[in-house]
């Protein structure tokens, strides 16, 4: 969810949500998705990311639940 808001914060002029917006606005609806499509993927990979590290850095609070 943070990167979806992180992408769609107002002023700036590159980026993903740039291109969303820059889209939506001449009507380019296959962008538009292609976009949302892009965020979730990158969302996905970041948060498998962070499983990963947090299984190898911190598997010592497995025990602590």
């Amino acid at each position: 969810m943070c990167v979806v808001a992180a992408e769609m914060l107002p002023g700036t002029s590159s980026g993903l949500g740039y291109l969303i917006m820059y889209a939506y606005g001449w009507g380019q609806i296959q962008v538009v998705v292609a976009g949302m499509v892009a965020i979730g993927v990158l969302g996905i990979l970041i948060d498998r990311f962070f499983i990963v590290v947090e299984r190898r850095w911190f598997s010592w609070r497995a025990y602590e639940r």
